[in-house]
């Protein structure tokens, strides 16, 4: 399991055992990890391989994990996913019950603002590029006529919040 491989090293303990208290005690993983006493930001591309990849027990398990990590303030969560994906992340037990109880429909980026976010902040770190190499890969000309960012946030709103951002 994927995630117990990178929930691993942030609990001290091999990938099997987090793969065991993330199926079978996912509060008590929760409470190491906020033992620790490190904020954690979780970024998964691609949610859709939940239901995709996954074994329908599996996605339950990982599915219920996440939602009581976040909830437990263990970990934020950000996400990727096809929108012709979300009934069905949405019938997952815990995060399904997050999803369906709090999206928010954002619009896609500007090219200008697409700028900003991708290639300004790349060149703090040193990256060179200039703007009319960018505009082609970054035009939104390019994103599905489909391409949505939805947000939700889990009932514990101010600190566990999740982010499903939806497109191509």
């Amino acid at each position: 399991m994927s995630l117990a491989l990178a929930f691993a090293p942030l609990v001290g303990e091999p990938d099997t055992v987090v793969a065991r208290r993330l199926a079978e005690d996912p509060a008590g993983l929760a409470r190491s990890m906020r033992a620790t006493g490190r904020e954690r930001l979780l970024f998964i591309d691609q949610l859709e391989e939940l239901i995709t990849q996954a074994a329908r027990d599996e996605a339950e398990i990982v599915a219920e994990g996440l939602h009581v990590l976040v909830v437990a303030q263990a970990a934020r969560l950000i996400a990727t996913a096809r929108t012709d994906f979300l009934t069905r992340l949405a019938m997952l037990r815990g995060l399904g019950d997050d999803l369906a109880a709090s999206l928010s429909l954002l619009r896609p980026l500007s090219e200008q603002r697409l700028f900003e976010v991708v290639v300004e902040p790349a060149a703090t770190m040193g990256s060179r590029s200039n703007r009319s190499r960018w505009s082609s890969s970054l035009s939104p000309r390019h994103a599905l006529p489909t391409a949505a960012s939805l947000c939700f946030s889990s009932p514990s709103a101010s600190s566990g919040t999740l982010a499903i951002s939806c497109g191509s």
